[in-house]
């Protein structure tokens, strides 16, 4: 079923705490992550459930840990109510050592051809962190975006932080990486316009700063 839905186009991924015991066809579309915590299904930021997949996990609350099992399924589709469960549980992103990175930053098929790391670290996010600090305790900033505009912005990866993502910290990325459109395979810049960043490639194609 995974895979019919991939060939129509349809954008699946995961994320797994103990990534290693899913099956392989899983594998494919997963990648391991410290945060994957909550046993949702999130479909088109339109639908959420809860319970899914079958869970039996502890939860964490500092240095206590409570074993939990979850035998009920909840199906949530209000719009408020799904930008607050993506937003405290960080649907989106995987984390690894502190690091986030988002999980439809690039497809399976573009992990392979561009070489992932260990935990797919790749892309805008993980330049920013590696070259972007915080002004106020000079630690790593990490490329966020606002589930409710769906602006990109830096946040402080330990002081939380928050700063502007800057049209020059991309196009630096975009040079360095000498990184392409990925669907005209032409060239891209940034620029700043009245609704913040954004990434135009050199035949008309625009791209949010996360898509790159």
């Amino acid at each position: 079923m995974l895979d019919r839905a991939i060939r129509r186009g349809i954008r699946v991924y995961g994320k797994a705490k103990d990534y290693d015991s899913l099956p392989e066809c899983w594998k494919k579309i997963s990648c391991s992550s410290e945060n994957a915590i909550f046993p949702l299904i999130a479909i088109d930021d339109s639908v959420i459930w809860y319970g899914i997949p079958d869970f039996e996990g502890v939860f964490k609350d500092g240095n206590t840990g409570y074993l939990t099992t979850l035998p009920l399924a909840f199906r949530i589709s209000g719009k408020n109510a799904i930008e607050m469960i993506s937003s405290l549980t960080d649907i989106d992103y995987s984390e690894n050592d502190g690091i986030k990175t988002r999980l439809d930053g690039i497809s399976q098929e573009q992990n392979r051809i561009a070489g992932k790391s260990e935990h797919g670290k790749v892309g805008l996010s993980e330049y920013i962190r590696e070259n972007v600090v915080c002004e106020k305790c000079g630690e790593p900033m990490v490329l966020t975006k606002s589930f409710k505009s769906g602006k990109a912005y830096l946040k402080c990866s330990t002081c939380r932080n928050i700063a502007y993502l800057t049209k020059d910290e991309v196009n630096a990325y975009i040079h360095e990486k000498k990184v392409t459109c990925p669907q005209h395979h032409c060239g891209i810049h940034a620029g700043l316009g009245k609704f913040g960043i954004y990434v135009k490639c050199d035949q008309g194609h625009y791209l949010k700063p996360d898509e790159i």
